[in-house]
């Protein structure tokens, strides 16, 4: 037992230029007139010449940047460097050493709600100057900021954009489990069949874990419970995986059949014409998002900022969705026939009954629980 740490289809696509030159309509409040961004803007503040900015890697990072980087680029005349994300420690250590030294390593970085939220409290982004992001208002509410608290950004000003919505999931080979799954038993009573890969997220193997024991994620009464359960898992483990761009490829080559899994990466590789399937489980799942935040001494705050409102324009969320395979949380999102075949896609916008984890009770103990899940994933 070994155990370790698209091109897009263009049936229903969404054109920029069909939109842009096609329809005189208001979408979401937004008019024509405010789907360009001026090389040099007006008033105090300019566009600066460049943007550096940090994203997942794989089929995401490809789908940023024909979705968003490039058109940025053609538009404003600014050049994006793409970088990849590293370990959430790398890149908050990133961002603390150029805060210190009063020049951001990052301008945008693209992460999820827990690191946000290390991130804010830790002092290490810039809040975001709401009246250079309009497009923040087209947020669907369960992540918006300016309709009320969010827990993973404290505080009166806003720090984070929210960006896609990820409903945490399973993904499994059609061709190993034909009858299909629905339940999280999959991960723990996996058949002869199949090979059980896990990720190695601390707050997912635990979440999981509560969802089976009928637990709270974000009030753990019986921990010992816990890890019991990731201590029977573990048997059944035929291979840990510490990204997603490494637990497509051991799908794709057959070392692991069933995983917990996120939609978008399940539609890169049905993309690739892997028959992977996906859902949530029945026993409950969790909610995640990634936002948007800018790096604390960024000397190209105000592009930035732009870059961000350029992620909310309709034709540019829309498009992006469908290169990335998940749904970016805004109003603006335009429901075309790719949108509307994403596996996570809400129609309604309004999230109903979602688990979202708790980041305050969550940063609080990460520390001791990530080490004793290191623990039982040593063996």
């Amino acid at each position: 037992m070994k155990k370790q740490g698209p091109k897009n289809s263009q049936e229903g696509r969404y054109s920029r230029r069909k939109f842009l030159l096609g329809t005189t309509a208001t979408i979401t409040g937004f008019s024509a007139a405010n789907f360009f961004i001026p090389k040099a803007a007006l008033g105090a503040e300019k566009m600066s010449k460049e943007l550096v900015v940090s994203t997942w890697g794989g089929s995401f990072a490809e789908g940023v940047r024909s979705a968003i980087v490039e058109p940025f680029q053609k538009e404003t005349g600014v050049k994006v460097h793409l970088a990849v994300n590293g370990k959430v420690e790398e890149v908050l250590a990133k961002l603390k050493a150029g805060s210190m030294a009063g020049e951001a390593s990052y301008d945008v970085v693209w992460e999820g709600l827990s690191f946000a939220y290390s991130a804010i409290v830790q002092g290490l982004v810039e809040p975001l100057r709401t009246e250079n992001i309009p497009g923040l208002k087209s947020v669907l509410p369960t992540f918006n900021k300016l309709e009320g608290p969010v827990p993973w950004d404290p505080g009166k000003e806003v720090h984070g954009a929210p960006a896609e919505y990820v409903p945490r999931g399973i993904g499994y080979s059609a061709k190993h489990f034909p009858d299909g799954l629905d339940s999280l038993e999959a991960l723990w009573q996996t058949p002869k069949s199949g090979n059980l890969g896990i990720f190695t997220n601390t707050q997912w193997q635990m979440a999981n874990a509560c969802f089976m024991s009928g637990q709270d994620f974000n009030n753990i009464q019986d921990l010992d419970k816990i890890w019991s359960l990731l201590k029977e898992q573990h048997k059944s483990v035929h291979r840990y995986f510490g990204n997603w761009a490494e637990g497509m490829e051991l799908f794709e080559n057959g070392t692991i059949s069933v995983a917990p899994f996120i939609g978008g990466r399940a539609v890169g590789l049905q993309r690739k014409g892997f028959d992977i399937k996906y859902f949530k489980p029945k026993e409950g799942w969790a909610l995640n998002a990634d936002l948007l935040l800018v790096g604390k001494g960024s000397k190209n705050r105000y592009t930035a900022e732009k870059f961000i409102d350029f992620t909310y324009r309709a034709d540019i969320a829309t498009a992006t969705s469908e290169a990335i395979g998940y749904p970016i949380a805004t109003k603006n999102l335009i429901a075309t026939d790719i949108v509307k075949s994403l596996p996570d896609y809400d129609p309604t916008g309004k999230l109903e009954g979602v688990s979202l984890p708790d980041p305050v009770y969550w940063d609080k103990n990460m520390s001791a629980w990530s080490e004793k899940v290191r623990e039982i994933m040593a063996g």
